[in-house]
């Protein structure tokens, strides 16, 4: 839901277009407040983001380049401003107008200061310890589009002494096994549904290079196993509007197991039978006082969490085999192992 613009000040915290109060700071001092929908469910959420004391040509930036972008993105974008705004008070620099924060000169001070972990609100008084790859990574590209909201496209983020490469996927010596374990395991007779359903998303996931976001949004109307297909909605996590679905094809051994997970899901929305995503919870849960029946649309802490456990079993089952190394639990290494055909945006993590 996108970010309507600042709001005027207010005496506590305004109640969200989705009915439920902000969980945040009661009465923030704050010059600039963003309100925003609900991205996820609403236990212990705030529907609400505010960025304190930032200078008033940076509001102006923020509302730019955040009128369009996920709750992660705007979350992000809201980081980056407020070290600028930390920046340009140590350094002195006053910028009137929105273009002046990508001043060369000061972006380079900035970016040098920055990547040293100068900035980090949680490091001890008079220590550095820089910052890890991907917070630099991410720091560049929400620089980037806070340009491109500002100056137009193809503005280039000054370079420093500190480079951030790609991160790299799993040595694809590694995948092949891997698939192969989670194809013989989840054919098993026995197998259960969670076995069938990780072992099928893996595939997806290292097949297509798809996104976790872009899993999670699968219906059952995106699938066309008889000519083993299906529709891929890209969702880039900084991109500012809608991409056009596509249809991708799949290997046999993909086509299979997703045909194998279909009677799973099958038995578990018996009890939710409006639910059309592909991916589907298997047991009850509880969510605060309520509780929840099985067949509901999975969420992405329950597919990263079985996907872990998935892979934890796998590189036990695979230790001593000659050349093994353990693969990486998080789902996002599995996917830079793909080679998926649309190419990614700068902005995609």
């Amino acid at each position: 839901m996108p970010i309507t613009s600042p709001l005027p000040p207010l005496a506590g915290p305004p109640t969200p277009r989705c009915g439920h109060r902000d969980n945040g700071p009661k009465n923030p001092p704050v010059s600039l407040r963003l309100w925003v929908g609900c991205h996820r469910e609403h236990d212990r959420w705030a529907c609400y983001l505010s960025v304190m004391d930032l200078p008033s040509s940076l509001s102006r930036l923020v509302t730019s380049a955040t009128m369009d972008t996920s709750p992660s993105r705007t979350r992000q974008l809201l980081w980056v401003a407020g070290e600028l705004a930390l920046a340009a008070r140590e350094l002195g620099w006053s910028p009137t107008e929105p273009a002046d924060w990508f001043d060369d000169r000061f972006l380079g001070r900035y970016l040098a200061a920055a990547e040293l972990g100068s900035f980090r609100r949680r490091t001890p008084s008079g220590t550095t310890t820089g910052t890890a790859t991907g917070s630099a990574r991410v720091r560049r590209s929400c620089l980037a589009a806070l340009a491109t909201a500002t100056l137009g496209p193809g503005h280039a983020v000054p370079a420093t002494g500190r480079t951030t490469p790609p991160l790299p996927g799993p040595d694809p010596r590694l995948v092949a096994p891997a698939l192969d374990w989670w194809r013989v395991e989840a054919s098993a007779p026995d197998a259960l549904g969670i076995t069938v359903r990780t072992a099928a998303i893996a595939h997806l996931v290292a097949e297509l290079g798809l996104r976790t976001g872009e899993v999670l949004a699968m219906t059952v109307d995106d699938l066309d196993l008889a000519n083993r297909q299906i529709r891929v909605t890209p969702a880039p996590q900084a991109a500012r509007s809608a991409r056009a679905a596509t249809m991708r094809s799949v290997s046999p051994a993909t086509g299979s197991l997703l045909r194998h997970w279909l009677p799973h899901r099958t038995a578990a929305v018996s009890r939710t039978p409006h639910v059309r995503a592909v991916w589907v919870s298997l047991g009850g849960n509880h969510d605060d006082r309520r509780v929840l029946p099985a067949g509901l649309p999975l969420r992405a802490r329950g597919l990263l969490r079985a996907h872990a456990a998935s892979v934890e079993r796998l590189n036990e089952a695979l230790a001593g085999r000659p050349g093994w190394q353990p693969l990486s639990p998080a789902l996002a290494d599995l996917r830079r192992s793909a080679r998926p055909d649309e190419p990614e945006s700068p902005g995609d993590p």
